[in-house]
């Protein structure tokens, strides 16, 4: 799960929303043992409705969280890690990173270290992606 927290003034929480297969609004597809919220990174808002949004990794790729004002899930999709056993495997989302370009309506750039190999050898990659208003990661 990630927890998405309000905090007063003084630093105190004032509220928590809590974003998870069960909660929260999200409905994408999970499976068991999944680990959403490994990596965690605000691209701001992404669909032009005055509300950050939100991307997370996860043990099957990088989610792009479309947020309501509370917090909740408004809508999402996912990149998802290439699952071929017979080949390499592709595997991004253990970190993530966020840069923004230069001017109104620029687009995010989004760094994502992972790894590219098959059971026997892998190597660390950082792919780099543009983040759409849609909230899809196009490969840059």
């Amino acid at each position: 799960a990630v927890w998405i927290t309000f905090l007063a003034r003084d630093g105190s929480l004032r509220r928590a929303q809590k974003v998870s297969d069960w909660n929260g609004g999200f409905t994408g597809a999970m499976s068991d043992g999944e680990t959403l919220g490994q990596s965690l990174a605000g691209p701001g808002d992404i669909d032009g409705d005055r509300v950050p949004d939100l991307l997370v990794g996860s043990t099957s790729g990088v989610w792009t969280l479309l947020l309501r004002k509370d917090c909740t899930v408004k809508s999402h999709r996912k990149l998802e890690n290439s699952l071929d056993s017979s080949a390499y495997q592709a595997h991004f989302g253990n970190s993530l990173a966020v840069s923004t370009l230069p001017g109104p309506g620029a687009l995010p750039r989004i760094a994502s270290g992972g790894y590219l190999g098959n059971k026997k050898t892998e190597d660390r990659f950082v792919w780099l992606f543009t983040l759409g208003h849609d909230g899809a990661l196009r490969a840059r």
